[in-house]
This record gives structure tokens, sequence and C-alpha cells, in this order.
């Protein structure tokens, strides 16, 4: 284990009632989180920290607020360990309620703008949430002043009745699950001008921010994956169901979209299941003539626009419970030439269909590598429940980094970093107990490398700091 590599508790939000299953960062304001939870309810926070030299050393942080009856806090302060010291702001902005009778299993913000948020229950639906921008960059302005100006020193923590702001409204609600919803996935793909920009009128004050793909992927215990298509790419209030996927065997734990399906690239879909296995999906499935340019197993299918399986992948001997893929690495416009030219994309250099077992430290034995070209895909199963990746470029090592952060039924967070030259997860450090009961995600905030938020059955969410 690297013990230059420190994972730092930020702050502990203890909103909700019940256990908190997902988190889910706001792609394009990076101060923006969701969470959703077994009270039925889905929050909204700001997080904000950044490090402090020369600060005083003070408590973890924690957040309550009342919605309902409990006292809301915005806290501002420093925390510490012997990795740094941060100066933390959390304020719970909105909460998102009476939509769902049940359960609230996973949330996840439109890409690349963030215009909306789905949201999937064990109720047999997924709501889905327009973000009001225009509304939203006034308060996130103002507390960005807020935290500028407030002193790390200060350890006032401000009281007083919570009043949601507001932020989202749903407007459509996707009905055909049988049961529940377990995982819902917005694709990545880019929406050119031409798509939309009819669909836009001049006084939508939405406009201005641009259109988000519409695709959509949901999952659930009926065994189905179903794709939904938004017909607006802005308001999101009109959804048609595109296909409904069959195969599976056993509920269907998780979506996942391949990161790389932009421009006129074919969009691939990806569904981890509790009989042991991954399958691909793809509109039309592939020609005849095209298939043999794959790197997995096809299922047959050509032609058409249903989406059809056209590749298994088998290796788990358990349930797969969550799915990464290595996100898209986009230089900076700080880093130079010679700083570029280093990154190279994951790939596998035999070019085999398989997937490949990577034996870790401390018993991950059932934690797979897929090398799919041109992104590795990360899968995992049985004690290790949820699963992330990001990469950056490490200034001071002088090298591109990918990081792995994992967690499961042992409340335990771990940190790999993915080795391209020995192709394998080195175990860079570990918390254990992390949380008090099983960690149901953990997810890192792509536009703050090494921030990490963690979620578990004993109702918290949790703020992390990858100390480098």
């Amino acid at each position: 284990m690297n013990l230059l590599w420190r994972l730092q508790l930020i702050a502990s939000l203890c909103d909700h009632d019940e256990s908190v299953w997902s988190v889910s960062f706001h792609p394009q304001y990076k101060h923006v989180l969701a969470t959703c939870s077994s009270d039925k309810t889905v929050r909204i926070y700001y997080v904000r920290s950044e490090a402090e030299t020369g600060t005083i050393t003070t408590n973890v942080l924690s957040s309550s607020s009342s919605y309902p009856g409990m006292n809301h806090q915005s806290l501002l302060n420093t925390s510490s360990n012997s990795g740094g010291n941060y100066k933390t702001m959390i304020k719970c902005l909105d909460v998102l309620e009476n939509q769902h009778n049940r359960t609230i299993r996973r949330v996840d913000w439109s890409h690349p703008n963030g215009n909306a948020l789905a949201c999937a229950s064990f109720d047999g639906t997924s709501s889905i949430w327009i973000l009001l921008k225009n509304k939203i960059v006034s308060h996130l302005n103002a507390l960005d002043e807020e935290f500028v100006k407030q002193s790390p020193h200060n350890d006032d923590k401000k009281n007083g009745s919570f009043s949601p702001l507001k932020l989202l409204k749903c407007v459509s609600t996707l009905e055909g699950h049988e049961n529940e919803v377990k995982s819902v996935a917005w694709n990545f793909k880019d929406v050119s001008s031409s798509n939309w920009s009819a669909e836009m009128n001049d006084d939508d004050e939405e406009s201005e921010f641009g259109a988000d793909c519409g695709l959509l992927a949901t999952c659930g215990r009926d065994k189905t994956v179903w794709v939904w298509e938004a017909i607006d790419k802005i308001g999101f209030s009109d959804f048609d169901c595109n296909s409904v996927c069959s195969g599976h065997t056993q509920d269907v734990k998780f979506v996942a979209w391949h990161p790389l399906t932009r421009e006129n690239m074919p969009s691939l879909l990806f569904s981890a299941s509790y009989d042991n296995t991954i399958r691909v999906w793809k509109e039309g499935g592939f020609n005849d003539d095209h298939s043999s340019h794959h790197d997995f197993s096809h299922s047959g299918g050509a032609g058409g626009d249903e989406w059809k399986c056209v590749g298994i992948l088998r290796g788990h001997t358990s349930t797969v419970w969550a799915l990464a893929f290595e996100p898209p690495f986009v230089p900076s416009s700080t880093m130079n030439n010679q700083t570029t030219v280093r990154y190279s994309t994951a790939s596998s250099s035999s070019g085999t269909t398989n997937t490949m077992t990577s034996t870790t430290p401390l018993d991950y034995p059932q934690f797979m590598v897929s090398p799919f070209r041109p992104f590795l895909m990360f899968t995992l199963e049985r004690y290790i429940m949820s699963i992330g990746a990001c990469m950056r470029i490490h200034t001071g090592l002088e090298k591109l980094i990918s990081l792995v952060a994992t967690s499961g039924g042992d409340n335990t967070i771990a940190i790999f970093e993915w080795n391209r030259t020995e192709q394998k997860l080195n175990l860079l450090t570990k918390i254990v107990n992390a949380h008090d009961a099983d960690i149901n995600c953990s997810m890192w905030n792509r536009n703050v490398f090494g921030e990490l938020a963690s979620c578990s059955d004993d109702g918290v969410v949790k703020i992390w700091k990858l100390d480098l």
C-alpha cells in the first residue's frame, strides 16, 4: 500500500431518514450533488471544499437539515488530518418529494449539460426532473461569494428553517416496468445543434444552456432493460420507448453506456445482472459484414430499430452489481504539449475478446477488468456493490493517473490505480469502516479530481478528498 495516498473525510451529510442508495455529481456545476434514499426523497446539495494552508485543525463537518422536522445547517469550517486542511461548505438546496411512493434507488444527471435528473424507484417508475438553470446559477453564484468571503476559522453554524429553493420540477414519469426499477442512466452522446435548435423558442429560459442527449436506459427486477428517448431534448416532457430488451434470466441490477458513443459512433449499452452476466446492447444489432471488427461475441441480429444483444460477458460467478468505464480523458488548456503526448488510450495489446481477472490485494478476487477497446471497463460482484473511475494528469508524478474506487458490504472504501504497463489494479489506500453499514454507492466528482462521495445504509452521505 502506498502510504503517500490518503482518503480524508471532509463532511458527513445526515439529512436522509433512511438508507441512501445513490449519489450523482452534476456534470456542469461541480459543487452540486444529488442523493436519493429509501425515505422516498432526493436531495440537492451545494458541496464545496478547497485546500487551505496554515489553518487551524477542527472537527470533521456534519450537515443536518430539517426537511422535514430537523434543523437545517449551512456549514462552513475546516477539516484536517496529516494529509492537509480543507475549508468546506455544505448546504442543502432542494428536496424532491411526493413523486415516488417507494425507495428511490438511483439518480443520474443528463449529459453533457445536466439539464435533467432521472430518478429510478422501486415503485416501478422513473421520474424526470428538469433543472431551472437560470434560477440555480444565481444561487450558486451567491454561495460561491459566501464561500470565498468566509474565514476558514469561523466555527459559526447558521441554523434556521429550511425552505427548498424549488430548483427542479418533475416533467415526466416513465412507466412500463412490472416492478422495481433498479438503475437509470443517460447516454453520453453529444447532441449537435442541428438536431435540437428547431425545438428551442426565443423565450425559453433554458435554451441558452444547450440540449442534452435524450437517450435513457432503465432496468429492473422484471429482468428487462428499457431504452427511452426524449422527444424534446430541452424540456424532457415527452418520451418514447425505443425498445424493451429481454435476455437476462434474473434481476438486472445496473445499466451503463459506453462513454465514447459520440457524434456518429453507435451507442452501446451495458447491463449487469443477478444472473452473473453482462449483456451488451446495440440499436439494430450488427450487420454480418461488420461483426468481425468488434471485441465481443455476437448474439446475432442485423438491422432494424430494436436494440439487440450483441454480446454477453461471462466470467463472474455471482451477481454483477455494477460496472464502470474509464472516462474519456480531455487534456485541459493548461497542459503543455509534452504532457499531452504522454497520454495513450487504454486498450488491449492482445485484442482478446475474453474478460480478464485482475488479482488484487486484500481479497478482491472478483474484481474484473474487461479489455474493451479503446477504454477499460471495470465490473464487480459479491460484496463490492459500487465502482467508479476517474483520470487526471498528476503534475507531481508527471503521468496520467487512472483511479478506481470500490465500496460495498464490508463497509470499506478502497482506492486502486490502474497500471497500464502491468495491466492490473494496484491498491493505493483503503478506509475500513468508512460507514457503519453497507456502502451502496461511491462516485468520483469528475470535475474535481480526488473528490469522492459515498452513501450507505446508515443513512449518511460522506464527502472524501484523496490527498495526492
